[in-house]
């Protein structure tokens, strides 16, 4: 349930959905985790936390989260010390 409003929400890109998707970026299912990355991809570029819950993700468990993540900082156009960071961590 939680992959398919986590999906929705991503369509809509509201900003009101950050808090909630941020608090499932940790969710045990990957399918949700990739969803959130999906859905926090176009509100990254102008909300600080979702740009934060995307940084964050890049150091998911699971492969598919993780470059998903890294290429959602890609399209955000961000060049923040802490998407660079991200993008060169030695743990990636």
């Amino acid at each position: 349930m939680q992959q398919a409003i986590a999906t929705t929400l991503g369509h809509l890109a509201d900003p009101r959905a950050v808090g909630l998707l941020g608090r499932w970026r940790t969710h045990p299912q990957v399918q949700v985790r990739w969803s959130v990355c999906l859905a926090l991809t176009p509100l990254a570029a102008d909300d600080a936390d979702a740009l934060r819950h995307l940084v964050e993700l890049t150091r998911d468990p699971h492969p598919p989260v993780r470059d998903w993540a890294y290429f959602g900082l890609y399209q955000t156009g961000q060049d923040t010390a802490q998407v660079r960071h991200a993008l060169i961590a030695p743990d990636r």
